[in-house]
Order: structure tokens, then sequence, then C-alpha cells
């Protein structure tokens, strides 16, 4: 794996040499057809790059900007990644297949864990993901674990709870700004319902800490109208 501040090879290839590499892209959707990864290889996919082109350090078909954006993701992830493994041990190794020395898992294992830790996959390997394998992304999501796991009087069942009501009605208005979907009336409704659960949250904390992690806006102090 290449190191975290990413050296890339600035020296040019020659068409002849270009011809001669195999296509980034292709290679890319040929590891997306395989059944199990190393930690490796699905921390360069989640982050959109070809497993080979981040082991070599370079690449052929991205600017060297872009290279190193996904480089230093892919580099983030494989660190949580490992340090999570190492950690459960206990939950990992009854997934884990060993070749030589690699390690490997299922694809559905990599991205439960994904789903559950919150890491945000690339567009480009969340589009290439079977229909099956986008849906269990979606299950394992923080907001449908803590529905399926927590008690309804739970906090972070009501987080959850606001915070999916909150998608339905995005889905329904497009996107909305976080003021607009507290205010909503709909959602006030939801909060009622949320305090005969016996939780009471502030507004600031829904504006800042709950709808950012679902809405297109930063997290920080929104001006709050009284």
């Amino acid at each position: 794996m290449i190191p975290d501040d990413v050296e890339v090879q600035n020296e040019p290839l020659s068409d002849f040499v270009r011809a001669l590499l195999p296509s980034e892209e292709n290679s890319f959707k040929s590891y997306m057809q395989n059944e199990f990864w190393n930690p490796s290889e699905f921390s360069a996919l989640a982050a959109g790059l070809d497993p080979k082109t981040y082991k070599a350090g370079k690449a052929v078909e991205l600017s060297d900007k872009e290279f190193v954006k996904r480089a230093k993701k892919a580099n983030w992830i494989h660190g949580r990644l490992i340090d999570d493994m190492e950690k459960e041990l206990w939950r990992w190794q009854q997934f884990l297949v060993l070749a030589g020395e690699s390690m490997y898992a299922s694809r559905w294992m990599y991205l439960k864990w994904a789903a559950e830790t919150g890491i945000i996959l690339s567009d480009l390997f969340f589009n290439a993901l079977l229909p099956s394998l986008m849906q269990l992304y979606f299950e394992f999501g923080s907001i449908n674990t803590a529905l399926r796991t927590e008690n309804m009087h739970s906090p972070k069942y009501h987080k959850a709870y606001y915070l999916r009501q909150a998608q339905d009605l995005i889905k329904q208005e497009g996107n909305l700004p976080p003021t607009k979907i507290y205010n909503h009336t709909y959602m006030q409704n939801v909060q009622r319902y949320i305090r005969e659960l016996g939780g009471n949250y502030s507004k600031r904390t829904i504006l800042e800490n709950w709808l950012p992690e679902i809405c297109d806006c930063p997290r920080g102090r929104p001006k709050i109208s009284s």
C-alpha cells in the first residue's frame, strides 16, 4: 500500500507504453465482479480506485490531483478497517479466507462494515454494485440499524426515527434546508410522537447534530430564530 503522503510518479508515458497497460477502468470493473476482496482491494475500490493503480502509487487515466485525493481516502478507509478488524477479530475471523499471505472477506461483509461504520462510498464504487448489495448497504446503515435494534424509548431510536421521517420528506419535496425540515408541519408531528415516547430534544440539537447527517449542508451553528 502507498504511504499516507502519497508520492505520485510524474514520469510521462509514451503512447506505446500506454497501449500496453491494461485499462484502469476495465481493471476496476473486473475487481468489482470478484466475490471476495482483501482489505487493500476493498479500500481502493470504495475510494474509486483500481486496486492495481492504488498499489502502484500512480495512475494513467486520472490526473495527479484526483489520484492523490482518492488514494488518501483509500488510505483512511484501510486504516479504519484494519483497526476495526483487530478490535473485533472474533467477529471477522469466521468470515475470513486466507490465501498465501493475504486474507479475504466477502463483499457483503465489507459493505456491512462500511454501512455500520458510516463510510461514504465513492459514486463509482456504489454504482457498480449489484442492486442486492446496494440494498445491503442501506439496510445496515446507522438509521436502519438503530430502528431495528434499539429500544423505542432510547435516544438512538428517537434520532433514527426522526431522520428516517426527514428522509421521506426530502424524497417527496426535494432537498430542503434544515430549518425548513424542522419547521415543516409533518416533522412537527414527528416531534410530538417522539415526545410521547419520552424524548425531548432541543431545536439546536436537531439542527446542528441530527439533520447534517442526511442534509447536504455544513455542520455548524446556524442562526436559530425564536
